[in-house]
């Protein structure tokens, strides 16, 4: 899930596709949603970001903090969630 740039989310592919050989690196922009299925996309998004090995989200999002609070509940450790 971001909200970032398309050149710059294939360059961060790219370089994670160069440390390790992954089976796929997708982002939430590779995704077409229908009609139908736009209005549940930000809770898709909340629910991989609290069972995704490691997250890295964003201090001022409130979308992040709701997928901390999830995570802290499910007691993964804190040092598989990161901020930038």
């Amino acid at each position: 899930m971001t909200n970032g740039g398309k050149e710059w989310l294939e360059e961060l592919k790219a370089a994670l596709m160069k440390v390790k050989q992954w089976d796929a690196v997708v982002t939430s922009r590779d995704i077409k949603l229908s009609w139908e299925a736009k209005p549940v996309a930000q809770a898709v998004d909340m629910f991989v970001g609290q069972r995704a090995q490691v997250f890295i989200g964003n201090g001022f999002s409130s979308l992040t903090s709701n997928i901390v609070m999830f995570r802290t509940m499910r007691e993964i450790p804190p040092e598989d969630t990161r901020f930038w």
